[in-house]
């Protein structure tokens, strides 16, 4: 045996599984629900906006999907779009008698209409019993539902969210869609990944108590984040929302008993053979590629701190030079003044270069894991 990647499936190698297929306009053969799934399956979905595709999906193609009675989208339950791990995770908490809702989760308005932040799509109460009555009602086709489904399809959506002082999760920052903004009542909070994988544990073993037999369906939205609460750039911010859930849903695969995925965010995200960003095998980065993310690197480069085409296509054949010249730089950087560092693939050689036309001091390179 010569290495471990040897006389191996080809859907573990780029050029084939990925590249080939496009090329071959064929699709890829990654997981498919109807792998897990069945028409005999009853089935209930829950998520963002993303799972009331999957929804349609269901009804289009004739599964026993269970919709909800409380509104018109393909989802199964009347709470409506579940962005976050705990905004599901409270609900579950509700229907199985485990949580309270306070009076913060309730807005009056000027009219004497009461809104419920926890159902902001829904249409105003006069009292709040009404608002009362109507979670009971929710919570208990929740229950009806689940404990007579096959298979629990949750599309993750979010990390960001709006809560109570209270710790309450809202769908939505209050002032909005409904409500009014108080900072002294509205809290805003970005789940970290351990808290999702703690979420995900507290979900299954809630349904678990209801359904011991029900199997569960992972996918992150493809969607990206329509704003964020952090102070940065949405795009980044969107970056770490999408990487935190898929890492989680990843980690809790790997200890969950009856758990599967399905790659929504990832048949969105890939690379596609008119995608600008890369060269004809969708790994190596294109001129423009490279170009575009130099831009961003350094203020405005010149001419000259763009790559031409020819070097790039070369980075693969001059892999290991590049990881030569990188280590040589580490090697003889003793003594020298320099507050950069570089460790990555190929990009960092032409970001190394690029410091290079500007005189900018910097050590590494092309050095492509932690062991190296």
């Amino acid at each position: 045996m010569g290495n471990p990647y040897e006389n191996n499936y080809e859907r573990r190698f780029w050029s084939t599984a990925v590249k080939q297929k496009l090329e071959d306009f064929q699709n890829l053969e990654v997981p498919s629900l109807a792998d897990y799934i069945t028409e005999n399956d009853e089935i209930c979905t829950v998520g963002s906006c993303f799972a009331q595709h999957i929804g349609n999906l269901l009804c289009k193609k004739n599964y026993k999907f269970k919709k909800s009675g409380f509104n018109n989208s393909s989802t199964s339950f009347g709470v409506g779009n579940i962005y976050t791990t705990r905004q599901l995770l409270q609900w579950l908490e509700f229907t199985f008698g485990l949580r309270e809702w306070s009076d913060s989760t309730i807005f009056k308005s000027e009219y004497g209409n009461y809104y419920d932040y926890l159902l902001p799509r829904c249409e105003p109460k006069s009292k709040i019993i009404e608002i009362v009555n109507r979670r009971i009602d929710i919570a208990d086709e929740m229950v009806s539902h689940i404990s007579s489904s096959d298979f629990f399809i949750f599309t993750l959506g979010l990390t960001e969210h709006w809560q109570t002082i209270l710790g309450e999760v809202l769908p939505s920052c209050p002032g909005t869609l409904i409500g009014k903004y108080d900072p002294e009542h509205h809290l805003f909070n970005n789940l970290t990944f351990s808290a999702i994988l703690n979420d995900l544990k507290k979900i299954e073993s809630h349904i678990f108590k209801l359904n011991p037999n029900i199997e569960f369906v992972y996918t992150v939205s493809p969607v990206p984040l329509t704003a964020t609460g952090e102070n940065e750039h949405v795009i980044i911010a969107n970056g770490a929302s999408k990487a935190k859930l898929r890492a989680a849903i990843e980690q809790h695969l790997r200890t969950s008993k009856r758990s599967k995925y399905f790659p929504s965010f990832e048949l969105i995200n890939h690379n596609t053979m008119d995608d600008w960003r890369f060269e004809k095998n969708l790994r190596n980065v294109s001129y423009r590629g490279v170009d575009f993310v130099m831009k961003h690197a350094i203020k405005e480069p010149s001419k000259s701190d763009i790559l031409d085409n020819k070097n790039i296509n070369a980075f693969d054949v001059f892999c290991d030079e590049q990881k030569l010249e990188a280590f040589n730089k580490i090697d003889s950087s003793e003594g020298q003044a320099s507050n950069i560092f570089l460790i990555g693939d190929s990009q960092m050689s032409c970001l190394g270069q690029a410091f290079s036309r500007k005189k900018i001091q910097y050590n590494g390179g092309q050095i492509m894991n932690a062991s190296e």
